[in-house]
């Protein structure tokens, strides 16, 4: 494993509630070498922050890991104390979370949001933390990033905003960048600048970055690998080419199948039936089954296995290959 790398093995989070205790991560692995970008796509309810708020150990109350390990190169970091996750939070691997509006302290300006983290983990000066925050601010494209110092959060726009939630997180060049929705509530000029700012930062730090999103056209736009979540488990995990090329899964071919694409013209596009089951009532055998239109009695009754359908192709259903994919 690389030195930077960061790796998720078998990773269970669970969540006590007063009635219940519920599983929103199950079995979850999967490596981010350093230097790369590696998305984790699906539905709203299928646990992707989950497993970003594991990695950074920021669950919820009643929230803990109940199985498996992360680590981060040679450390588990998994195992950390939170004291010890505070050390390396922000300074090893930082996050971007999603709506940057509630995200920063409306009544403090965004230099000094920024600084905070060269507060907490370094000794720099007050005017060598000032240089530092204009630098960074600089290089993930805010303009004018002297007066902008000054500005407070409503004062910018949301690309903006977000440039300043990107600045927070590499200010001390971590070695893994938790990217969670980073494009929501923007437009779609504004996401494709955001975009291409996650691949400079890549380029010039050697960041890897975990790329959380619904939007496979922010995979296909960044990411080199890509793993698939359904109701807290990988459904399918490949290369991003071999995603867009070769989908397996049939919520893969569900997701793909509702994206918008300009040689369709008007044609409809295709929804997936029904809606995620709660984390109340999971269902027994596939978790995919109830909306699947090929599932089959033994779907419905037994977990399918996460296999390799070759070429490190991960795919966990009983309908694999040309089967899987629809063709004859």
């Amino acid at each position: 494993m690389s030195e930077k790398s960061l790796r998720v093995e078998n990773l269970h989070v669970s969540i006590k509630t007063r009635d219940a205790l519920l599983s929103p991560v199950e079995d979850v692995s999967f490596e981010i070498p350093g230097g790369s970008i590696v998305g984790v796509v699906g539905e709203s309810g299928c646990g992707k922050s989950m497993t970003a708020r594991a990695i950074m150990g920021l669950l919820p109350a009643g929230g803990s890991i109940t199985g498996g390990r992360v680590l981060l190169g040679e450390e588990e970091i998994s195992a950390y104390t939170p004291r010890q996750m505070r050390s390396i939070n922000g300074n090893r691997i930082s996050m971007i979370f999603q709506e940057p509006m509630s995200s920063l302290n409306p009544v403090v300006k965004v230099g000094k949001q920024i600084e905070e983290t060269l507060i907490l983990h370094t000794k720099l000066s007050r005017a060598e933390r000032r240089a530092k925050v204009i630098d960074i601010m600089r290089q993930v494209g805010v303009p004018e990033p002297e007066r902008r110092f000054d500005a407070y959060p409503f004062e910018l726009s949301g690309g903006l905003r977000q440039r300043v939630m990107i600045a927070m997180a590499m200010i001390l060049t971590p070695e893994l960048l938790i990217a969670d929705e980073p494009t929501t509530a923007l437009d779609v000029t504004i996401e494709a600048q955001i975009m291409r700012l996650m691949k400079q930062l890549r380029d010039t730090f050697g960041t890897s970055i975990l790329m959380i999103t619904h939007n496979l056209g922010v995979v296909a736009k960044v990411c080199d690998t890509v793993n698939v979540m359904y109701m807290g488990q990988i459904v399918e995990s490949c290369d991003v080419l071999s995603l867009f090329e070769r989908p397996l899964h049939p919520y893969t071919l569900g997701l793909l199948g509702s994206v918008p694409r300009v040689e369709t013209g008007r044609e409809r596009l295709k929804n997936i039936p029904g809606t995620v089951p709660t984390l109340y009532d999971v269902p027994k055998g596939c978790r995919f089954a109830e909306r699947c239109s090929r599932a089959t009695a033994r779907c419905k009754a037994s977990m399918p296995p996460l296999v390799d359908a070759g070429e490190g192709h991960l795919v966990r259903c009983f309908l694999t290959g040309k089967e899987a994919a629809g063709h004859e």
